[in-house]
């Protein structure tokens, strides 16, 4: 992977935070560690059923194969846009 040097300005508690991490064995280099991190924010859970039933939803079992179906295909946009 090819490595150009860039400044990214953070609070000071942002960077302490990011050096614990780094410390921690999380990853190796910072551009792991934010590469983890970003890939950690665009996770989505396999299924959503049941997810709001305490808002009184009920889903049949076809609106909740819909559902999972296009999240499957938002997370593989998702992942084609930002390798």
């Amino acid at each position: 992977m090819r490595h150009i040097a860039k400044t990214v300005a953070v609070s000071v508690e942002t960077w302490e935070r990011m050096r614990k991490l780094l410390d921690s064995g999380e990853a190796r280099t910072f551009d792991e560690l934010i590469r983890r991190l970003m890939d950690q924010s665009l996770r989505l859970p396999e299924s959503m059923f049941g997810v709001d039933r305490k808002r009184g939803i009920r889903l049949t079992k076809k609106e909740h194969e819909e559902i999972t179906k296009d999240v499957g295909q938002l997370r593989m946009r998702t992942l084609r846009t930002n390798p």
